[in-house]
């Protein structure tokens, strides 16, 4: 949880709330883009606790939700899974920069193609969920960024059946700080920050 002496001050530029793909996704903007960084790691949005909710709506100035992998591998159907998210977005209300990712997707494996499947994770799921949270953010007047196009031609690299492959979460962080203002000066901790030169870099670690 970001920690700071003051309680009205925001102290990270970005934080992000999910399970592990937005953990990971928290330490790769963290380590590469170099921008304040917290994280609310909680596996689906009606576990998230109230008082919790408050102290990240006063310290973090803009939050990402990338739920919907563990609603989704437990077979939460996608109406109640919109009215779950339906209640997170309400509780945010009153915060100015609330967005919404998309559900990665997840390579086809025995547990999401077998029958009956023990994994609700496949393509056409996570599309069902997609869809319904871009139609329920711009309902709530949220922006929804949809990143399908950056992890869906690579939906079958994931090196552990789950997570996306280390290039493709690099292409995601670099898109995602990109589209919320987060390379800009004011934001880069480093005086000394050469974007061609770090994405260069951070590619060539893998």
């Amino acid at each position: 949880d970001p920690k700071d002496k003051s309680e009205d001050t925001p102290i990270c530029d970005l934080c992000l709330w999910g399970a592990s793909h937005s953990y990971r996704l928290k330490r790769f903007v963290q380590i590469f883009v170099g921008v304040r960084v917290g994280s609310y790691f909680k596996s689906v949005p009606q576990n998230l606790k109230p008082h919790h909710i408050s102290l990240f709506k006063s310290r973090c100035k803009t939050l990402l939700v990338g739920f919907g992998q563990h609603s989704l591998a437990n077979g939460v159907n996608t109406k109640e899974y919109t009215e779950n998210m339906r209640v997170l977005l309400k509780d945010l209300e009153d915060h100015p920069n609330v967005v919404g990712r998309s559900v990665h997707y997840n390579p086809e494996g025995d547990e999401k193609l077998k029958c009956p499947t023990t994994d609700n994770r496949n393509v056409a799921y996570v599309d069902d969920y997609n869809d319904a949270m871009k139609k329920l953010y711009a309902e709530m007047g949220r922006e929804w960024i949809d990143t399908r196009w950056i992890d869906g031609a690579m939906w079958d690299s994931n090196f552990d059946w789950n997570h996306l492959h280390h290039k493709v979460e690099l292409a995601e962080t670099w898109f995602l700080a990109d589209h919320l203002g987060l390379l800009d000066g004011d934001h880069v901790l480093e005086p000394e920050f050469n974007l061609e030169h770090r994405v260069y870099q951070s590619l060539s670690l893998f």
